[in-house]
């Protein structure tokens, strides 16, 4: 009896395609590879913008860097506004307004 039962059971569901089922599984494959390129693709684009905003950050110290040694650099001359420079012809002289 239990045969005649797997028997019955067996012809009443749907037979199975497995051509269906490989290209399913073909299908998938294929997605998952497409998706691990698209990954690392992304991976690499991040390390490249790592790259350039690290050496955008450098150059934007070296500027800060050079705009405030140069307001030192003026700030520190304009004391100087009083002095005179000069030549002779042997010599280069520095002077204040106040000295002769």
């Amino acid at each position: 009896m239990d045969v005649l039962i797997v028997t019955l059971a067996l012809s009443v569901v749907a037979p199975l395609d497995f051509q269906e089922i490989d290209n399913s599984t073909e299908a998938l494959w294929e997605l998952v590879h497409d998706l691990r390129e698209e990954v690392q693709e992304l991976k690499n684009q991040d390390n490249n913008d790592a790259w350039f905003n690290e050496q955008r950050a450098i150059e934007t110290k070296n500027l800060a860097n050079q705009i405030l040694r140069d307001a030192d650099l003026r700030s520190s001359l304009q004391g100087l506004a009083q002095l005179r420079a000069g030549t002779t012809a042997s010599l280069l002289f520095l002077m204040t307004e106040t000295s002769n």
